[in-house]
């Protein structure tokens, strides 16, 4: 029927983003490696979190503005108040540490957001394994090709048979757990 094709529909769509999300965390970590390289690890890696600390409280109170969502659940967590005073030094922190950092230094942080907002919307619908396994083969894919180009600086490491032969086994991998989801349903 409608509702099993829709729900494998939207697990292949789970699925997807996932990967795409693992693409982003090795762009990630492409960034975070040269600019450490650079600038220092611990240094970037400050800046990378308040990157995505500042970004994930924006669009925290942005929500809120904007679609006046009640945030009685939210505030259980953290008082709503605290979250701007916080989105705010972060965000200057963040100015205040971005000293002559080039454009794409920001893009770090924001995949290290993809990660935690597609963690927390993916997992309950596809669970932990199904998508640690579609992230790592975006990761790998993503590595193979950044390292085969060399970007942002990084050092160059060309693809080989034995390198795809690598992807392959990993992609064996999602198949092989969603396989195994699949007969459990």
């Amino acid at each position: 029927g409608f509702l099993g094709s829709n729900k494998k529909y939207l697990t292949m769509v789970s699925l997807i983003l996932a990967v795409l999300i693992g693409l982003a965390m090795a762009t990630q970590w492409s960034i975070l490696g040269s600019l450490g390289r650079e600038r220092g690890s611990l240094q970037i890696a400050w800046f990378s979190g308040l990157t995505t600390l500042s970004v994930l409280g924006l669009l925290v109170v942005a929500n809120r503005v904007f679609s006046g969502t009640d945030y009685r659940a939210f505030n259980s967590i953290v008082r709503y108040e605290w979250l701007i005073i916080i989105t705010l030094v972060g965000s200057i922190g963040l100015v205040t540490v971005a000293n002559n950092l080039p454009w794409w230094s920001f893009c770090s942080g924001l995949f290290g957001l993809a990660l935690i907002v597609g963690a927390a919307y993916l997992v309950p619908r596809i669970g932990v394994a199904e998508f640690f396994v579609a992230v790592t083969l975006g990761s790998a894919i993503g590595g193979v090709i950044l390292d085969h180009i060399g970007a942002f600086g990084n050092p160059t490491t060309l693809f080989s048979p034995l390198r795809i032969l690598g992807l392959l086994a990993i992609m064996l991998g999602v198949l092989l757990v969603r396989i195994g989801n699949f007969w459990q349903e």
